[in-house]
């Protein structure tokens, strides 16, 4: 009797923890069409920028805009650059429904040669959580 029991206990965690990681998997598999009509979406002007030739120590700068088409406050967490030669920076303030944002993007061409794509990474209370940005530059010597 009491092997019984142990083997439907086994097999009772098994059955929820193989039903739990189907579960994850799931909901990782979300995507910008899975959005619900009360989750805040961002949707940027545009995602890349090219700032074309730059002189080698040249500071340049870009602003993303972007709106919250979405139906409740767009809360940026994060924002994070590929290398340290990018600088963003951005309000952690709430953007309401209908409003629009800004991200600045900084780049210090120093010690950079040829053609150079950098990425930067929005993190936000959308689904998905994470938009990525890019910009391309050409550092002459």
């Amino acid at each position: 009797m009491k092997h019984i029991f142990n083997l439907i206990t086994i097999v009772s965690f098994s059955l929820f923890g193989l039903l739990s990681a189907c579960q994850g998997q799931e909901k990782s598999k979300l995507n910008a069409t899975d959005v619900t009509s009360e989750s805040s979406i961002i949707k940027f002007d545009t995602t890349g920028h090219d700032f074309g030739v730059v002189k080698d120590g040249e500071k340049v700068e870009w602003t993303y805009e972007f709106t919250n088409i979405g139906k409740s406050k767009l809360l940026i967490t994060k924002v994070q650059a590929s290398c340290g030669c990018t600088v963003p920076s951005y309000s952690d303030q709430p953007i309401m429904p209908g409003k629009r944002g800004k991200i600045l993007i900084k780049f210090d061409s120093n010690g950079k040669e040829g053609e150079v794509t950098k990425n930067v990474t929005v993190y936000a209370n959308t689904t998905p959580v994470n938009t990525e940005l890019s910009f391309k530059a050409t550092v002459n010597k």
